[in-house]
């Protein structure tokens, strides 16, 4: 390589997702040793020229999503697609990495045929693919072939390269309502047949050191006194318990001031008990996020492999309230299978949810068939898919996705008749009476599990968009077209300012 920059481009978001990009910053770690060399980009956040940062540049390696989210994936595809092109008539070999090249190789291969593709999630292969860059002259495919038939995985590759400096990317710009997203862990002990994290991580879970996660919390807090909350962006945040007491342990000794709030599947927190509760909200956690994925049983049978059940997750609901941690909710939506059923029974279950814990606050996602996952291989098998992974999913119908859209925008907040407490005093002044009129009958169709007809929001919708319109909050509905996390809590429910 000769004196040329190493490009890394982590594609463009459309800003769809707050987590700074982990991958990035570990990869950058993992090459420091060509530190003076390298340039990083992250198109969503970064102003620069294509022409001079490509013609600079000897290689360019695309690093995407560290988690698979399927809109910000999609987005993040189509942008390292054409910029792969841009660099085409540089001649400039680009390699991928991340999410991407392991699960949508297919559309990377199709489009960029002569790209390489990294499937392995640890950056001590592109630290001795580079290096073996550096010293040969061979074809990049030979130099990629020869560092893949004697590369043998490091195991803690996370640790080793999980001290990254935060001073790569302009922290600032992913500060979201004064909270912070922060991976500390990666992968997950479970085998969810519609998930990704099994495919990438083959079911294995692994924590960046504490030393690393005190470093950055200190830089983060030093730095950004703005930041008051930590929303631990991992998979599976407390698949450990020896790990997560002796984090919180350690972070007690440091005087930061700073709440937080995690995400974690049922089985996992069974293991948790009251007490154990009792430490972590006395740690700071005010919010923890749990799956329970789908309110028909013939579907948590096959999709969880049982480990979620509608008993467990009510048990496990009633537990975390009585800690005093807030609660959110994660389910998906319209499976291919039970002629659909789950639909109704889904919602129907987030309903009676709805009328023990009110203050719930929920995410529900219409199920996009992720590639590589066992359920997407058992619909498609080897049949060629669309680049919009929106695409996948053919057979949930505009009216299906519009009613999910109704509960989510409307009926499974405005139940609440405290909600409005939870906003703004001007914004809450507007939907004072709305929340108060609305709420019982809101609650009293739950209680029947009516989820036809939905006339309540047909009268207030145009009351709430004027609302919406004045308070300039943003009216793209496209947003829950499939569920996003705007509508939760960390977001206000998708009553915040675009």
């Amino acid at each position: 390589m000769k004196n040329k920059n190493i490009l890394i481009y982590y594609p463009d978001t459309k800003n769809y997702n707050p987590t700074p990009p982990y991958e990035s910053l570990m990869l950058i770690e993992a090459l420091k040793d060509f530190s003076e060399r390298i340039i990083f980009v992250d198109a969503a956040k970064d102003h620069f020229e294509i022409e001079k940062l490509v013609q600079d540049s000897e290689i360019c390696i695309i690093t995407t999503l560290i988690k698979y989210t399927s809109i910000t994936i999609n987005f993040q595809l189509k942008d390292g697609i054409n910029f792969s092109k841009i660099l085409k008539n540089y001649k400039v070999p680009v390699v991928w990495t991340g999410m991407a090249p392991i699960l949508l190789n297919k559309s990377i291969e199709e489009n960029c045929p002569d790209d390489i593709l990294v499937k392995t999630t640890d950056e001590n292969f592109l630290k001795i693919f580079i290096e073996n860059y550096t010293r040969n002259n061979k074809n990049i495919k030979e130099i990629y072939e020869d560092t893949l038939s004697d590369f043998i995985e490091d195991k803690n590759s996370f640790k080793k390269f999980g001290n990254y400096n935060f001073e790569k990317i302009s922290v600032e710009k992913y500060i979201h309502n004064n909270t912070f997203n922060y991976l500390a862990t990666t992968g997950c002990v479970n085998s969810c047949s519609f998930c990704s994290v099994p495919v990438i991580y083959k079911k294995k879970w692994t924590h960046n050191s504490i030393e690393n996660i005190i470093n950055h919390l200190r830089f983060l807090f030093e730095n950004f006194p703005e930041i008051k909350v930590i929303h631990f962006r991992d998979d599976n945040f407390l698949v450990s318990k020896r790990f997560i007491f002796d984090l919180f342990k350690e972070i007690e000794k440091q005087n930061f001031s700073f709440t937080w709030s995690c995400q974690t599947s049922v089985n996992i927190l069974k293991l948790y008990t009251q007490e154990d509760l009792k430490f972590l909200y006395d740690h700071g956690c005010r919010n923890i996020s749990i799956g329970i994925e789908s309110g028909d049983d013939y579907i948590l049978k096959n999709i969880t492999k049982s480990k979620t059940t509608k008993r467990d997750s009510i048990n496990t609901l009633k537990k975390i309230k009585n800690s005093g941690i807030t609660v959110s909710v994660t389910s998906i939506i319209s499976f291919p299978y039970n002629n659909k059923r789950d639909f109704i029974k889904t919602l129907k279950f987030l309903m009676r949810l709805k009328l023990k814990f009110p203050s719930l606050s929920l995410y529900c996602t219409i199920y996009q068939p992720i590639p590589g996952t066992e359920i997407f291989n058992e619909i498609y098998r080897d049949i060629n898919t669309s680049t919009d992974t929106f695409s996948n999913n053919i057979w949930t119908t505009k009216k299906e996705k519009l009613k999910l859209k109704k509960f989510e925008t409307f009926y499974f907040i405005f139940d609440n008749p405290h909600f409005y407490k939870l906003l703004p005093d001007d914004l809450a002044k507007d939907l004072k009476f709305i929340n108060l009129f609305f709420s019982p009958l809101i609650r009293l169709r739950f209680l029947l599990g009516i989820t036809s007809n939905l006339w309540e929001y047909s009268l207030v919708r145009s009351k709430l968009n004027k609302i919406k319109q004045k308070h300039g909050i943003d009216l793209n509905y496209s947003l829950s077209d499939i569920g996003i996390r705007h509508l939760t809590s960390n977001f206000n429910y998708g009553f915040n300012k675009s």
